[in-house]
């Protein structure tokens, strides 16, 4: 009896020990319930993470630490993955266990299972460092409930957080490190002297850097809002705490680097991948802190000169870094000709789209609603505190939040981050209403109808009521959701009619958006895989599909030489064409209505139409 009074004292009192440990069993339970969908039928579940997989494996297989690449597309040169190993350890673990009990495909199904799993544990350590500033101790780790509520596991189709099952990526390192980095800057923000959060925050973006490129933009936030808010407040220590964070920072990138490159890839400059780029940048910032610095203490009280002098040196040292490596405006895509980088862009829709795309449906309301509840508690908790220090503290988690806000609204890979953010001020807010609520026999319920209407009512039970879903599923046990993700074009049992009678230097043809899943999913080549480096395939690639002249789509098969053509078939009816408008190839193709030079092959299985190119009529 006293065994369980302590348990039950460990999870429902303050600080909530038990809390994180009981939502992760939680969410391991909801995953493992469901058995028709995910990877229980063999399926992974997007574009980084087939393509991760096959670079684990590859590395388990025997590929050295620095062999990135995968042979098996844009032939003859192979594809490089802008991706380091660092990623790959706790995928490759588990197979290397998992894999002397079962077949390596298994093992690989059962890590895509697992390490999300040892992620969202992770996670759930750091989340409570990043909300412990603005909630306190007593309440820091009920962050995990709003987390878990809102967006973590939540999946939607424009939320790549990588803690679902199924997913190989690494967009959950991204979310776990920028909690860490938030925490880390809110505390210099708050005024704390300790040097813990330096160093914290300076690994936090060794790490971003190491994880990859889209950390970029958070951290130039990150250290913007500690910039304005030492200007604003006249804090000349904050400066220089974020001048030793950004050192630590770039310590931590220099002795990762060599994890990252081969000795002669040192001292190159990618735009795209870990390289000597991340040190240079986090050592320019932080000697634009040292200025900083200085200038505060120098022009002291005298606000308009600092903020002068602070601007000329920021423009200084951009205009430096932008003269010696002038490819820096045009990001990642710098490798590109401007027809690639268009179709790119367009491959790659970003939020405006989807929201867009959302605008009619109740869980639009989802996208927007815990956002702006947060972004108002904020606004209130700035104006209502009388503290300079709590005021620049609660600035700082204001920024954060416009920061990932606004990424989200432009670029869809940062919608996890703008909830992430929320969730610290939807906690807050939860405080904030429930301490002036009267203590009678119905606090406790008042108490849980108030933080449903938070975080939960917008982004589960809306969204789930309004879609008609499975209450089970799509509610009760809603981390399962992405395995009950039907698999519409059967890609295990085409793979599996593709190795069984087709030989491995078989060449194949899909839309770039199949590439990944047929390149993963079968042993045959794929003629090009949908990321650059593209190898001048993108292109190609796009006008063979999409092209309405059967001229064009022969000359690129002919110049290629690839084997075999397939397309998923439609979900829907295609539109009806305008009169004397001619269809394109892959209205063709999915109309089952080929071109003499492509022979359908009959494979019985529902999902992909298969076509075998005649290459005596090319």
């Amino acid at each position: 009896m006293k065994r369980t009074k302590e348990l039950i004292n460990w999870i429902f009192k303050p600080p909530y020990y038990g809390v994180p440990w009981l939502v992760w069993f939680y969410a391991a339970f909801a995953c493992c319930c469901f058995n028709h969908g995910g990877v229980f039928a063999g399926v992974l579940t997007g574009y980084d993470d087939h393509v991760r997989m096959l670079q684990v494996l590859n590395w388990v297989n025997g590929a050295d630490w620095y062999d990135r690449t995968i042979t098996r597309v844009n032939a003859p040169e192979g594809f490089q993955t802008l991706w380091t190993r660092l990623v790959d350890i706790p995928f490759a673990a588990v197979i290397l266990f998992c894999q002397n009990f079962m077949n390596q495909r298994q093992a690989a199904l059962v890590a895509a299972l697992i390490a999300p799993l040892m992620e969202l544990a992770v996670l759930f350590v750091i989340a409570p460092y990043f909300a412990r500033p603005l909630v306190g101790k007593k309440h820091a780790r009920l962050i995990i409930l709003f987390l878990m509520f809102t967006s973590v596991m939540n999946y939607k189709p424009f939320s790549m957080s990588g803690f679902h099952s199924g997913e190989v990526s690494h967009h959950a390192w991204y979310v776990i490190l920028v909690l860490l980095l938030f925490g880390a800057a809110a505390r210099i923000a708050g005024g704390v002297s300790s040097p813990a959060p330096p160093r914290f925050m300076g690994m936090a973006i060794g790490l971003l850097l190491a994880v990859g490129i889209e950390g970029f933009p958070l951290i130039a936030g990150a250290v913007l809002i500690l910039s304005v808010l030492a200007t604003c407040f006249n804090r000349p220590r904050m400066a220089a705490q974020t001048a030793q964070a950004m050192i630590w920072a770039t310590l931590l990138s220099l002795i990762l680097l060599p994890l990252h490159q081969p000795p002669a890839k040192w001292f190159s400059i990618s735009f795209a991948e870990p390289s000597l780029l991340g040190p240079i940048l986090t050592a320019a910032a932080a000697i634009f802190f040292a200025a900083q610095n200085f200038i505060l203490r120098y022009f002291d009280r005298q606000k308009l000169y600092s903020i002068i002098a602070t601007i000329f040196a920021g423009g200084v040292i951009s205009a430096a870094l932008i003269f010696v490596f002038p490819q820096m405006l045009d990001g990642p895509a710098a490798a590109l000709s401007p027809a690639e980088r268009a179709l790119a862009f367009k491959e790659h829709a970003e939020a405006w789209p989807l929201y867009k795309a959302a605008a009619d449906r109740i869980d639009f309301i989802g996208l927007l609603a815990p956002s702006l509840i947060a972004l108002g508690a904020s606004l209130y908790a700035v104006i209502q505190t009388k503290s300079p220090r709590r005021r620049a503290l609660y600035l700082s988690y204001l920024g954060f939040t416009l920061i990932s806000g606004s990424m989200a609204e432009v670029i869809a890979r940062y919608y996890h981050h703008a909830m992430t953010v929320a969730c610290a001020w939807l906690l807050w807010a939860w405080q904030k209403i429930k301490s002036r609520l009267v203590r009678n026999g119905s606090y406790s319920l008042k108490s849980t109808a108030i933080f449903i209407a938070l975080g939960p009512f917008w982004m589960l039970l809306l969204p789930a009521l309004n879609s008609d879903a499975p209450f089970l599923s799509q509610v009760l046990l809603y981390p399962a959701k992405v395995q009950t993700l039907p698999d519409y074009c059967n890609n295990v049992a085409f793979g599996q009619f593709l190795n069984q009678h087709y030989s491995k230097n078989t060449l194949l043809m899909v839309p770039g958006s199949d590439s990944s899943r047929m390149l993963f999913y079968s042993d045959l080549r794929i003629d090009f895989l949908n990321n650059y480096p593209s190898q001048n395939k993108f292109i190609d690639n796009q006008t063979f599909f999409g092209t309405q002249s059967m001229d064009a789509a022969k000359d690129i098969a002919k110049r290629h030489q690839f084997d075999l053509v397939a397309i998923c078939k439609p979900l829907t009816d295609l539109p009806p064409l305008k009169p004397g408008e001619a269809p394109m190839l892959y209205e063709r193709l999915q109309k089952n209505q080929p071109p003499d030079w492509l022979q359908p092959v009959n494979t019985r299985l529902y999902g992909y139409h298969l076509y075998q190119v005649r290459k005596d009529l090319l």
